[in-house]
């Protein structure tokens, strides 16, 4: 079961929460480590893995980029 994380605002999705939560690099750093171990330990939940993704942040930000490329845009012409 893959978990986003976004390391550009240091963000993690909890999908109990169905939220994302401000979580330093160490932490994540600390979940991947645990991750590997039960990996090599071959637990149940070794299917957990940390990954890459976009945030809340990064989207509203991608967002707002766009409403302001569409204002300079002269649709009147």
């Amino acid at each position: 079961m893959p978990i986003p994380y976004c390391s550009v605002h240091e963000r993690l999705f909890v999908q109990q929460k169905n939220a994302w939560i401000t979580w330093s690099q160490d932490y994540v750093s600390m979940v991947k480590h645990i991750c590997d171990t039960l990996d090599s330990a071959n637990i149940l939940f070794s299917d957990y893995e940390v990954i890459e993704s976009s945030c809340d942040r990064c989207i509203e930000i991608a967002r707002q980029l766009l409403h302001a490329q569409w204002a300079k845009l002269d649709l009147s012409r």
